[in-house]
């Protein structure tokens, strides 16, 4: 698919007044918090001379599915039943997307053991039974592989794992498994490796990888190869030969709302939002994993807002997020193409409003997808970027623009369908779509932003 640069404003330039939106505001330099260092506008692509060419070669997964439900959790605990406590918004024709799930609660997590020989335990309940990295060292990472999991074609198989610098930065360290039989059963298997040089100091993380018995990992195609797990940032002390779990901070807290959900894991964020398409409840569970929502907090906010779409549809995880959400929708037996578009926007609009001054303390501050998605939460531009970084993803593939109004951010599809609000632009009618609140369908637009002057850009 074709994608267009920025094109400029259809009317009017008009100042933006009170509302989800003002002007590009990242963090002051000095202000460093929680936020890494300011870069420049030019960072938008990764210069390559700065990456090592054996990260640049591993097949990282920013997203996996998961149970939905999670069936891991007790009967009582169940994330997020898709019913119940229903919720209306105005000022639509959309009624399908109205009742909301009933709030809940997730189990404590169970935190990861150091043991005394130097090593760490994972003990948190989601992984067991599955394919997971049970127990790694400075020298040794352990993985419980399960015969059905991953559903690789080949019958041999092994485990790469590799260390970085947390997250997903330099390399530091390889190692491979001898092969195995997948058939015959749970197979439990070593990956011996040498950290001798790995920075002290800093933080880390191992990443395993299931690959087929006669693959490599530098040249093995994606589609047979299968992203595990990643374990959480660990240090290695001068002077010392053990791994310890690195401090927690800017680790999200678990979260219960209305229609998502957030339980941390080893390496990972389990997540759930619910919600209603065409008079179907749905759920989606998902991984999202802790090093890629990191590497995308990190990243610098100096950017045009289609920036940050084109960024995510080149780099990001744009395509595993569209990927995941066609699958939960045929899952659910959502399979036209119209509806799979509305189950996009029913997902998307199933995340809170936030403001940025609450979520981030700066009168405007844009997120990554990943961001977004991770937080359970964004303002107009953030869920705006969200949607685009889907529907322009494959297998969507359409056409969208992002449109302003005054204050305001949404998105609009070039999409046949009658009785829609249409912007024409570029010789193309976009339908309005409003991201902010649960109901509004393709074509609703609030009152306030209707017939007034808008600025829109291509992605």
């Amino acid at each position: 698919m074709n994608r267009r640069h920025l094109l400029g404003a259809i009317a009017t330039s008009v100042p933006l007044v009170s509302g989800c939106l003002t002007t590009v505001e990242a963090p002051p330099a000095e202000d460093v918090g929680s936020y890494s260092r300011l870069l420049d506008r030019d960072d938008f692509v990764d210069d390559p001379a700065q990456a090592d060419r054996t990260v640049e070669q591993v097949p990282f997964v920013s997203l996996k599915p998961a149970p939905s439900p999670p069936q891991s959790l007790p009967e009582a605990d169940r994330v997020l039943a898709a019913e119940g406590n229903t919720t209306t918004t105005s000022n639509t024709t959309n009624s399908s997307n109205t009742t909301g799930p009933a709030k809940t609660t997730t189990p404590e997590p169970v935190p990861p053991r150091e043991s005394d020989d130097g090593s760490i335990d994972v003990t948190d309940e989601y992984w067991q039974d599955r394919t997971h990295v049970s127990r790694y060292s400075i020298d040794t990472v352990t993985v419980d592989v399960y015969p059905n999991e991953p559903a690789l074609k080949s019958e041999m198989a092994k485990v790469w794992v590799g260390a970085f610098v947390y997250p997903r930065q330099k390399f530091v360290a390889e190692g491979t498994s001898e092969r195995f039989v997948r058939s015959e059963g749970e197979t439990t298997v070593s990956v011996d490796l040498n950290l001798d040089t790995a920075p002290r100091g800093e933080r880390l993380h191992y990443v395993a990888i299931v690959l087929p018995g006669d693959a490599e990992i530098r040249s093995a195609p994606t589609k047979r190869t299968e992203f595990i797990m990643e374990t959480d940032p660990f240090i290695i002390y001068p002077d010392d030969d053990e791994v310890r779990r690195a401090p927690n901070s800017g680790e999200l807290e678990k979260t219960v709302e209305d229609r998502a959900s957030r339980h941390s894991i080893e390496g990972a964020y389990l997540q759930t939002l619910a919600g209603r398409t065409a008079g179907t409840a749905w759920t989606v569970s998902f991984l999202a994993f802790k090093s890629a929502y990191d590497y995308a907090a990190s990243r610098s906010r100096g950017r045009s807002r289609h920036e940050y779409v084109k960024y995510e549809l080149l780099q990001g995880a744009a395509d595993e997020l569209a990927n995941l959400l066609v699958s939960a929708a045929d899952s659910h037996g959502i399979t036209d193409p119209f509806q799979q578009v509305e189950f996009a926007i029913d997902f998307v609009q199933s995340l809170p409003y936030v403001a940025d001054d609450v979520s981030k303390g700066y009168d405007d501050y844009t997120k990554f997808a990943m961001e977004t998605l991770v937080e359970l939460e964004g303002d107009c531009e953030d869920t705006a970027i969200l949607l685009a970084c889907i529907l322009e993803a494959d297998p969507y593939g359409y056409d969208v623009v992002l449109i302003q109004p005054p204050g305001h951010m949404a998105v609009g599809l070039w999409y046949e369908h009658d009785g829609a609000y249409k912007y024409r632009l570029d010789g193309r009618d976009y339908a309005y779509i409003e991201t902010t609140g649960t109901g509004w369908g393709i074509g609703d637009i609030p009152d306030q932003y209707a017939g007034k002057p808008v600025n829109w850009y291509q992605v």
